[in-house]
């Protein structure tokens, strides 16, 4: 972290101003103890990102996730804009906001969304619960405008009505309380600030259950990330041949069936038509992981999300469902 970027930061037990206690003089420090100056609690900087989560975090098996993969899903590695127009759709802000606006990065994962958000030279303030976080200091970590912490969504390390933006990309239905989680990060947008965020769409029992994955993840979550990452990756080495055989097949009916068979359905969709075959499979990977791997999975209908955003404090609230549930926007009133 930069030393400049202390100014962001309080403590997360009592909201205190924090001091840095480093060995290291120069303007950017890899290692040293945030230290709260009212109540006296330390927070390590360990390669220059405070931590102020436990180890024994639920979201371990996403920290593995974004290690293995920190470049599969960023733009500048694929040569595609899908992370870019993600943003574009769902926060619809300006490609350039003011240099003096702060945006809360929710959930950052290796990073994919800090690089498409560093382009509109805000400042950024990126957390994850997981050692992700570490995938994307690789990438962004020398950049003064992005500071990049480890930090539990209920227990964040800034202060209330802070931030002007804040946007919470397929997060929220990972957490153990997703109303909870909610309402904890709109609180440190200011009045009016705007608020993006989205939550997988909960369908009706008759869907879900013809959904294989929702029947193989009771059987695979509590299992090792290592493990479950080498399963996963001989399954999807073993069927893709036979996927995109199957993917020759008309849509709904080929992508319907390669869904049943546990092949992700970026297989059938248009906006990946383009990749080359190993990233095509290495994203299918990284997905057939994320389906299996969460300690929480909790979609949402689209009431009681909208119930969810009033009761956070939005007003102005537009939901659309572009991608895999609800995306929403709002105003903090």
């Amino acid at each position: 972290m930069f030393i400049q970027h202390i100014e962001h930061l309080v403590c997360t037990r009592c909201g205190g101003a924090l001091t840095i206690d480093s060995s290291e003089k120069t303007h950017k420090i890899e290692s040293g103890v945030l230290t709260c100056s009212l109540c006296g609690v330390g927070y390590p900087i360990l390669r220059g990102i405070p931590r102020f989560v436990p180890n024994n975090h639920y979201t371990e098996a996403f920290g593995y996730q974004w290690l293995q993969h920190a470049k599969t899903q960023y733009d500048s590695f694929t040569g595609m804009p899908v992370s870019e127009n993600r943003i574009r759709i769902e926060t619809r802000w300006p490609e350039t906001l003011p240099s003096t606006e702060k945006i809360l990065e929710v959930g950052s994962g290796s990073g994919r969304f800090t690089e498409q958000l560093l382009k509109k030279s805000a400042f950024i303030a990126s957390f994850d619960a997981s050692v992700a976080v570490e995938a994307n200091y690789a990438s962004h970590g020398d950049n003064p405008n992005v500071l990049i912490v480890q930090a539990d969504i209920y227990r964040l390390p800034f202060k209330d009505h802070y931030f002007d933006k804040l946007v919470c990309i397929g997060v929220l239905q990972h957490t153990p309380n997703p109303k909870l989680s909610m309402q904890s990060i709109v609180a440190k947008v200011r009045k009016g600030g705007h608020c993006v965020m989205d939550i997988y769409r909960r369908h009706p029992w008759y869907r879900q259950m013809w959904n294989t994955r929702f029947w193989a993840r009771p059987f695979v979550k509590n299992m090792e990330p290592e493990k479950l990452y080498s399963l996963c990756s001989t399954y999807i080495n073993f069927m893709w041949p036979i996927a995109r055989i199957i993917t020759r097949i008309p849509y709904p009916y080929g992508r319907a069936i390669n869904q049943k068979m546990l092949i992700p359905e970026l297989m059938t969709s248009g906006k990946y038509k383009n990749f080359p075959n190993e990233l095509h499979k290495q994203w299918a990977l990284l997905h057939l992981f994320d389906w299996l791997n969460p300690t929480y999975d909790q979609p949402q209908n689209r009431k009681t999300f909208n119930h969810w955003l009033e009761e956070s404090g939005l007003e102005q609230i537009d939901i659309d469902s572009q991608y895999a549930g609800f995306d929403a926007r709002g105003i903090k009133s």
